[in-house]
């Protein structure tokens, strides 16, 4: 029955449903409202455990037991979010018979009932780890679970649609992934504000000041980035799902000024004898809650209009279109590789982010009267554009239509970038700018302390591992269906390159720091055969890879899905090759001893009070 009413087997036309009456109406919409919220104040304050509050204080125990109760919220929601969303597709009672039966095909058959059986699954795992968790380490690893149970969702909102689909879902991923951590972050510092002392409660806010400000930004340059695509025309603002993008504009715009205000002029003043900021700072906070509550209502709103109706083309689009969400782009030319770009917000994020901290960092060093290598800067600069490039220039334009372009965005990510990345020392620079904390909370340098000491791990720092798993990874992704997957799947193309880059960093960051000059120039030679033999696979193999795909695109361009692939082998090898070039001649060069001025040890804060 269910099968036949959503239109899944046999092709049965979907009919058109009776009024499901306003319980089921309302049902969904409020469940998805209560959903954002649990979500948020879980992640928040999953966030203050692990990164803000000391272990084994009042305030620490507090935030946990908010987690525990929020994530059990959270999984509730959940479950009455799945019901609403069966109730509102099947015309049935929950007294009809059969319904169980129905339900339990709904949950695991229909994307829809799978993506909210998946929430509730990982909810109540979130849940557990809250129960269980003692230290920041396991309140980070639930709150990295908790940011995973948002994903399932971006792909039922409108910006999942067909036009710009992979833009589109990692926008909304990003946006709510910014306005959960933003609200949650402030309830739960309204929740533990009767546990902090001023000093403390000082140390508090200007941690979450920084997370605030992160949310922010996340929170507009993804919403434009929905709302360009949702819309398509400035004329589609005076529709109802544009006013509402207006009215959550200018909620976000007056959100910006009471952030800057208690950042720029009242955190500053907190604690002076005299002063009135911490009393004017919690009334800006409580103005704050207001117009999130009244985002988040236009949010529950805005999932309940549709969007503006695109155009309908007066033929059926070709199969690239059909196939990619995307208009075909030009033929690939010299011209081209250089003028075809497509956004992706998550990755020039990322890169934008990075350059700008690197070069704080920079002038932070500076002002402090010590130098820092022209060199290296230049170094993150080339390690940063190779990779926005690849993540954003014409070869992620490309690579939906010629698999050669996959394996060129792969050579980007995980062979060259890496090299300009670690040869900037952003190590380095964190160590020598970055406070370190003395209250056992999880901060920057802390992570990269923590990230160094399990990479030099005995198990994983061999180079030689690394130099065998890259190009098998190579090999594995591109002659199995991973490569159609990664094209498919948003979230399965953002994984694709964290592997990828991590893999790559390893791999160039274990040989540069091998034990033995003999070891390192081993691994070298052992990635550099792997890679010629999989350029000598990618040549001779007679079939185009990802054929599912690349085939059904049914494109006349004069290089075709094969000739790409063939061409792409001389590139694996001759980048192989200058890798390998460059790594030796690196390890041949004298080992230095010497501390350089700017590799000093973390810098230390004057202890601080716990709560």
């Amino acid at each position: 029955m269910l099968a036949a009413t959503l239109g899944f087997g046999g092709g049965v036309v979907p009919q058109p449903f009776e009024d499901p009456g306003p319980v089921v109406r309302w049902g969904l919409p409020v469940s998805k409202l209560a959903f954002n919220v649990c979500a948020a104040v879980t992640i928040g304050a999953l966030f203050f455990a692990a990164f803000v509050l000391p272990p084994s204080t009042t305030s620490h125990a507090r935030s946990l037991r908010i987690a525990l109760f929020a994530a059990g919220a959270w999984t509730m929601v959940s479950v009455f979010g799945l019901v609403f969303a069966f109730l509102s597709l099947v015309p049935m009672s929950l007294f009809d018979p059969g319904f169980f039966t129905q339900f339990v095909y709904f949950a695991q058959a229909i994307p829809l009932g799978q993506t909210w059986l998946v929430t509730i699954l990982l909810t109540a795992s979130i849940s557990l780890i809250a129960l269980l968790a003692q230290r920041p380490g396991h309140a980070a690893a639930g709150g990295a679970l908790a940011v995973v149970a948002l994903l399932p969702m971006a792909l039922t909102g409108h910006a999942a649609g067909d036009q710009g689909h992979s833009t589109a879902v990692t926008a909304l991923a990003l946006h709510m992934l910014g306005a959960a951590v933003w609200l949650g972050g402030l309830i739960v510092l309204v929740a533990i504000r009767p546990q902090l002392n001023p000093d403390r409660l000082k140390v508090v806010i200007q941690r979450y000041s920084v997370v605030a400000l992160s949310g922010f930004i996340l929170v507009a340059a993804s919403g434009v980035v929905i709302a360009v695509v949702q819309l398509n025309d400035v004329i589609n603002l005076t529709t109802p799902y544009g006013l509402i993008v207006l009215a959550k504009a200018v909620v976000l715009v007056l959100l910006g000024g009471a952030g800057a205000w208690n950042r720029l002029r009242l955190i500053r003043r907190f604690g002076q004898p005299g002063s009135r900021a911490a009393r004017t700072f919690w009334l800006v906070v409580g103005s704050e809650l207001v117009l999130l509550g009244i985002a988040s209502g236009l949010a529950a709103g805005l999932g309940r209009t549709p969007p503006p109706e695109q155009p309908i083309p007066a033929n059926f689009p070709p199969p690239a279109e059909a196939v990619t969400g995307n208009p075909t782009p030009p033929e690939p030319s010299v011209v081209t590789l250089f003028t075809e770009w497509r956004l992706d917000p998550l990755w020039a994020l990322v890169s934008v982010a990075a350059l700008i901290l690197y070069f704080l960092g920079v002038r932070q060093l500076r002002a402090q009267g010590r130098r820092w290598p022209v060199g290296r800067s230049v170094a993150w600069v080339l390690g940063l554009g190779l990779l926005f490039y690849a993540t954003n220039g014409s070869v992620v334009v490309y690579q939906d239509y010629l698999v050669g372009f996959n394996v060129v965005s792969l050579l980007l990510i995980c062979v060259m970038a890496p090299v300009a990345l670690l040869a900037a020392r952003p190590g380095t620079l964190v160590r020598s700018v970055v406070a370190s904390r003395t209250d056992r909370t999880i901060g920057f340098a802390e992570a990269f302390v923590s990230a160094g000491r399990f990479s030099a791990l005995r198990a994983i720092s061999s180079p030689v591992l690394w130099a065998i798993l890259l190009p098998f990874s190579f090999a594995v992704f591109l002659f199995t269906p991973l490569v159609e997957w990664s094209l498919r799947e948003p979230f399965g193309y953002h994984l694709t390159i964290v592997c990828f880059l991590t893999l790559g960093v390893l791999l160039t960051r274990t040989v540069l720091q091998a034990r033995t000059t003999r070891i390192a120039l081993v691994a070298v030679g052992v990635f550099l055969i792997g890679m010629l033999v999989l350029a000598l696979a990618l040549y001779t193999h007679g079939a185009v890879l990802g054929a599912g795909w690349f085939l059904s695109l049914e494109l006349d361009w004069r290089g075709g899905p094969l000739s790409s692939q063939q061409a792409s082998s001389y590139l694996v090898a001759g980048v192989a090759v200058v890798w390998s070039a460059v790594l030796a001649a690196t390890l041949q060069r004298p080992a230095h001893s010497a501390q350089t001025p700017t590799d000093v040890p973390l810098a230390k804060l004057t202890p601080e009070r716990t709560s």
